[in-house]
């Protein structure tokens, strides 16, 4: 990857770009579309191409900025620019155009496969950050398909390791592991002279398992989302031998396959691979869905876990919180606050052993007193007892010692066994 960035740097100055100039210093390079081609010449429209321009209209305000300002005839010239710069030019990286308000209304990037994507960014309502990632919407051209667009900020050494892992996962996952499929990626400019910005198009979902789960009507359907959901990670440890180090419930979603819907697992960039020299290493995650002892480990200055095998306990400690989620009732509610208050802030490396202790202890007894509840009594109707069952094997996976965490093989056999009975129980009802 440093390879491939240090021949982004070595092109020609019409692939070096940044995007929104007014936010750069004088030293870095802009491209607008003047410096692609000559704006004063050139073909009239097609009708082609003004069939083009209008079905990207309602493309955008359908799907991604409803009010939009920009209007069908704006989006012809741009359409007419496009085509030129595919057709006369040729170039070796991503070429990134900044908007001219005249002639180009959104920023545009442009691939050497010939594939164009036109971003909405800040216009699309629902653009959102994170530490290193921006998501918006960007339209695919010529086919006006909408993607994600994830954009990361990669002034720090640490974006771009995590870029550059989440590609390599999902490129080695692809076929083996239900991922999602990167269309294109590219390099530009940022903020900075000399500092890269990366974008990235994927297959947009509209539906993580967290918006899902309102629709679910009882027990025996989050039974089986459960089972899609846990599947897909027993693919990824069995099959791919990833651990994920991240799993919540923003990173599963819905995928149309044919004529059915899969669940999918997304955000790879905390992933690691069994063969990994610093497999486990590194205390990272989502503090709500970390397993106890990984604090511990890391307070320890150890390894946060030691093994590929206690790696994996440590992602179904995270699983059986997010099949929490999916319930969503109370008393789950005040198990997850309990996991959240475990890691505390994070504590640093070889400081607040004895506090971290006492916490884990504290989760303990908590747990405990959650898990034995005792067998179910005989008449128990069966959506109360499917629920009763599918709580006890979460908390199972939830177990603070990791040991104790049943593997995936055996939560999937479980949770067809609590199928299996819930449909005896209906029949017999």
């Amino acid at each position: 990857m440093r390879n491939h960035f240090l021949l982004f740097l070595s092109l020609v100055s019409c692939t070096t770009f940044v995007k929104q100039p007014r936010l750069f210093t004088r030293e870095t390079p802009v491209v607008y579309p003047r410096h692609l081609v000559d704006l004063q010449q050139g073909p009239p429209a097609t009708s082609d191409q003004k069939i083009v321009a209008t079905r990207l209209h309602q493309a955008l305000t359908s799907q991604i900025v409803p009010d939009s300002p920009t209007t069908p005839m704006q989006l012809l010239k741009m359409v007419v620019f496009i085509d030129r710069v595919r057709n006369e030019m040729k170039f070796s990286n991503s070429i990134y155009v900044t908007p001219d308000e005249e002639t180009v209304f959104f920023p545009l990037q442009f691939y050497p496969n010939g594939h164009v994507y036109i971003h909405t960014e800040d216009q699309d309502p629902s653009q959102r950050s994170g530490t290193y990632k921006v998501f918006s919407r960007s339209i695919g051209y010529p086919d006006l398909q909408v993607y994600a667009n994830l954009e990361l900020k990669l002034e720090k050494n640490k974006a771009h390791q995590e870029m550059q892992n989440e590609i390599e996962i999902l490129r080695a996952l692809e076929g083996v592991v239900a991922v999602p499929h990167i269309e294109d990626f590219g390099f530009f400019q940022g903020k900075t002279a000399g500092t890269p910005r990366f974008s990235m198009q994927m297959e947009l979902f509209t539906e993580d398992i967290s918006e899902r789960k309102k629709a679910l009507e009882d027990g025996k359907q989050i039974v089986k989302l459960a089972l899609e959901v846990v599947h897909v990670v027993r693919m990824l440890h069995e099959k791919a031998h990833y651990i994920h180090r991240d799993l919540k419930p923003k990173n599963f979603f819905w995928k149309k396959q044919g004529q059915k819907e899969i669940v999918v697992v997304a955000d790879f960039g905390l992933g690691e691979r069994d063969s990994d020299t610093r497999m486990g290493q590194r205390l990272v995650g989502t503090r709500a869905y970390l397993a106890p002892e990984l604090s511990l480990h890391h307070a320890q200055a150890q390894s946060a876990c030691e093994s590929f095998q206690l790696c994996k306990k440590a992602d179904v400690f995270a699983l059986g919180v997010t099949l929490l989620d999916l319930i969503g009732e109370e008393r789950e509610t005040h198990l997850k606050k309990i996991v959240y208050g475990v890691h505390g802030p994070f504590l640093h490396q070889g400081s607040h052993v004895v506090e971290m202790t006492s916490r884990i202890q504290d989760y303990t007894r908590i747990h405990k007193a959650y898990y034995d509840q005792g067998p179910l009594e005989y008449g128990v109707h069966p959506q109360e007892a499917v629920l009763r069952s599918f709580r006890q094997l979460v908390w199972r996976m939830m177990h603070p010692d990791p040991l104790m965490r049943p593997d995936l093989r055996m939560v999937e056999d479980q949770l067809n066994e609590i199928l299996e009975q819930y449909n005896k129980s209906v029949g017999s009802v």
